[in-house]
């Protein structure tokens, strides 16, 4: 990593997470080394259903309806996301865009243009690490092309806050990229009555 990389990562570093003074403080637990992401840990009792066997109408009754969570398979064995999104591709084709990767004390976006991201990515040792994070990527001429790589499943297409203007609905389109070990995860957004649903690969 040059010179330059070393400085965009850590102004970033540094805004977005000012309480860390070091790189010590980034890395004193060793969580990439010894932070646990199997199963044994967790106990899973979510059902897991092919969503290719799966009608909508199944959907609403079995999970919809009672609240139910369920991890769906299958959901994105046709999208182009799968054999475009790696991180070389990524790094090649959004090189120069700015992506959010966390926000100020002030409130105002940290971003990070996706060279240096990925750059950070493959070589970070950090037991919190900087992740993308970012629902306008949509609105940018170049950035929006990802958009064209996956498509909303069938299961969640009804979408009611269409009727109250682009200007006026919620976040509905995030981005979200991080190392496998993150220990913390995405998450549905609160207190504005929508379900989220979250894709991983």
């Amino acid at each position: 990593m040059n010179h330059k990389s070393k400085k965009r990562i850590k102004e970033a570093k540094r805004s977005a997470r000012p309480e860390l003074k070091d790189s010590v403080d980034w890395t004193k637990h060793d969580y990439s080394e010894h932070f646990d992401l199997s199963h044994r840990t967790v106990k899973d009792n979510v059902e897991r259903s092919d969503s290719l066997q799966l009608s909508p109408e199944d959907f609403i009754e079995r999970y919809e309806k009672p609240y139910k969570p369920v991890v769906l398979l299958n959901c994105q064995h046709n999208w182009p996301a799968r054999e475009k999104w790696t991180l070389e591709r990524l790094k090649r084709k959004y090189r120069n865009q700015k992506f959010k990767c966390g926000e100020d004390n002030d409130g105002y976006s940290v971003k990070m243009k996706m060279k240096y991201y990925v750059e950070y990515l493959e070589s970070t040792r950090d037991d919190s690490p900087l992740y993308i994070f970012d629902s306008s990527f949509g609105e940018h001429a170049k950035r929006r092309k990802l958009l064209e790589d996956y498509e909303v499943p069938i299961f969640f297409q009804d979408d009611l806050f269409q009727y109250a203007g682009e200007k006026r609905r919620p976040p509905y389109s995030i981005l979200f990229l991080g190392r496998a070990s993150l220990p913390r995860l995405p998450h549905s957004v609160k207190g504005v009555g929508h379900a989220a649903f979250t894709l991983q690969f």
